[in-house]
């Protein structure tokens, strides 16, 4: 019996602009309640993105590329970050209006996501006009710029 050679093939990589979901199914990552300030409010959401080979980019592509790049598909990148992406988008987590234009979400124990407004010109909320997609995550722990909001 001759041997067979067994190849394994990834998943194809999704649009950069699908959004993604939790393992509990929302494709609702969190909402920016800004108190303070011109922005709106808005859901939080998290797309597939893209990197750059000079580490530029955004979204899941982006985090799992820069910083998680130990794991060998993106299925198995947004199981190790959605957990570390969700403690630092949990309620009371205060947002930040950065020097540099960018919104941040802050955790003094879990780190920041910072945060990209977008208008809903493409409808992809049925309810909002506006929403925020994540762009990064990394360890650091000090707001930087104005307080304006919280995530609820």
């Amino acid at each position: 019996m001759p041997f067979k050679k067994i190849i394994q093939v990834s998943p194809p990589e999704p649009s950069q602009y699908t959004k993604l979901r939790t393992s509990a199914g929302s494709d609702c990552w969190g909402y920016v309640e800004i108190t303070k300030g011109p922005m709106p409010s808005g859901p939080i959401h998290f797309q597939y993105g893209r990197a750059n080979a000079n580490a530029e980019g955004w979204g899941l592509k982006h985090v799992w590329k820069k910083r998680h790049h130990h794991h060998p598909t993106h299925e198995a990148a947004l199981i190790a970050i959605e957990p570390l992406v969700l403690a630092v988008l949990s309620s009371g987590t205060g947002v930040w209006f950065e020097e540099d234009g960018k919104v941040a979400a802050v955790s003094s124990r879990n780190g920041t996501v910072i945060l990209r407004l977008h208008p809903d010109g493409v409808r992809l909320s049925d309810e909002y006009d506006w929403w925020y997609s994540i762009t990064s995550f990394f360890p650091r722990t000090s707001p930087h710029g104005l307080r304006v909001g919280a995530i609820r």
